[in-house]
């Protein structure tokens, strides 16, 4: 027997068994899976700029970069520093991050709920492996304290209520408050998504409540700023200016083939047979096509191409399996797509959810673990063995 037939029907044999069990289990068993998955491929550890975050969120009444105006871009980003304040989780790095990451922990929990009571256990499950598998999990996981988390559960908010216009406006607003630039980013871009699926009027009304309720919830930061006497004069667009054009460039096609694989890692596996698969029947595999390319883009000015990329197309993978094709599908369709499901996540466990950040590779919080452990955990151990 050719080793392509041993291979062709051990893959029949097995892969139907694998999917059984993952499309099978307890629920919340496979979400504590998931979680379990993504910690051992990424880590947990706090993002470069949590520190400087934390320090607004020590005093939120007055600038702490007066003195220092090139880190003034952060205060943009202010609903994580008013959270800490307010729950008095700015005492630490870790107390810090530790709030974001029990933010995402109950929200996320919250929308799943939602997502499986509206839309069944199966795009439930379709929505946790898209998340494992997506370099989103690498991105919030090791990027805590950072205003990611907040702004992913925000576009998430969206998507899961995509004709709920309360839910669009006020996630829209905290958008405005937490991060403007991606807000404004993520609202276009599903704001052209609807154009290629939904009816103009519909369209319409997005774009009026989404890009206004934004623009109110910057004003209202804009005004706190200005009556607390922040006197900001270096904003996120200064910070793109001042970097310049060639350092982006380089950042950009320093890894090139590198950077492509890890926009989407091995979640490309799903994403194409999804398109192929639904191309001539719905509009969804088009508009998640021109909202890539136009992320794409986004990429060109920003040193962090995989996280910001992986942020703004995130609320654009959920569209994928809540768009109605997908959940009607017939029981043979659904037994395809959950063993092309299963190809991915057992690919996912194999080959590690990379992101590229300014040219380079990071794939990733472990070597910050180790570190923090050598220094602390192992170094009061060790003082504490030599005292006695």
């Amino acid at each position: 027997m050719k080793q392509s037939e041993i291979l062709q029907r051990l893959t029949a044999s097995v892969l139907p068994k694998i999917t059984r069990r993952i499309f099978g289990m307890n629920f919340w068993l496979f979400y504590l899976l998931i979680f379990v998955l993504s910690f051992l491929q990424n880590g947990f550890w706090y993002s470069p700029q949590t520190e400087r975050l934390l320090l607004i969120s020590r005093n939120i009444f007055k600038n702490p970069f007066l003195d220092q105006p090139a880190n003034q871009w952060l205060l943009s980003s202010f609903l994580g520093p008013v959270l800490g304040y307010v729950t008095s989780m700015n005492q630490s790095l870790l107390s810090y991050s530790l709030m974001h990451l029990a933010i995402f922990v109950i929200v996320f929990t919250i929308l799943i709920i939602i997502v499986r009571h509206q839309h069944g256990d199966f795009i439930a499950r379709s929505v946790l492996l898209i998340f494992c598998l997506s370099p989103i999990s690498n991105v919030l996981f090791t990027w805590l304290g950072s205003p990611d988390i907040l702004t992913t559960l925000f576009s998430m908010m969206i998507v899961v209520f995509w004709n709920n216009s309360i839910v669009l406006l006020v996630s829209a607003f905290l958008l405005g408050i937490n991060h403007p630039e991606q807000g404004l980013i993520t609202l276009v871009l599903l704001t052209i998504v609807s154009f290629v699926i939904r009816k103009k009027a519909e369209t319409v009304k997005f774009a009026l409540i989404g890009l206004g309720s934004l623009v109110l919830g910057k004003l209202l930061v804009q005004w706190y700023f200005d009556s607390h006497n922040f006197a900001i004069v270096f904003t996120r667009v200064s910070y793109i200016s001042i970097t310049g054009l060639f350092e982006y460039a380089k950042a950009t096609f320093s890894n090139p083939f590198a950077l492509l694989f890890s926009l989407y890692n091995v979640l490309i596996i799903f994403i194409s047979i999804y398109i192929l698969y639904f191309w001539k029947k719905d509009k969804m595999p088009l508009a998640f096509v021109i909202h890539s390319l136009l992320a794409s883009s986004v990429i060109l000015i920003t040193l962090d191409q995989t996280r910001v990329f992986s942020i703004l197309t995130f609320p654009a993978l959920l569209l994928l399996v809540l768009s109605p094709s997908f959940q009607c599908l017939e029981s043979g369709e659904k037994e395809f797509f959950k063993n092309i499901l299963t190809i991915s996540l057992l690919a996912g466990i194999v080959v590690p959810r990379f992101v590229v950040w300014d040219g380079n590779i990071y794939y990733s919080a472990y070597q910050n673990l180790i570190g923090f452990f050598h220094d602390h955990v192992l170094g009061l151990l060790l003082h504490h063995l030599s005292f006695h």
